[in-house]
């Protein structure tokens, strides 16, 4: 189940890491906004939400592969 719109494909993370599964989980309400997360950190990797006009884009910063969170630099985010 991968929006029309995304750039990333599940298949490209899933992986065997430290002996841990990971995986790309994409959740979806009935208005269309989705979510893809990575079990992976449970870094959020897409969100496509709909603007005043109806249109989704991707509003998350996430990258396109699970490598380049596994070999990139991780981002912290302190409140």
């Amino acid at each position: 189940m991968e929006n029309k719109f995304s750039k990333v494909r599940a298949s490209d993370f899933d992986a065997v890491i430290d002996g841990v599964k990971v995986s790309l989980f994409t959740l979806k309400n009935k208005s269309g906004l989705e979510i893809s997360a990575t079990n992976y950190g449970g870094r959020i990797v897409e969100i496509f939400a709909p603007d005043r006009r109806g249109e989704f884009a991707d509003i998350a910063l996430g990258k396109d592969t699970l490598d380049a969170y596994a070999n990139g630099k991780t981002e912290r985010f302190l409140g």
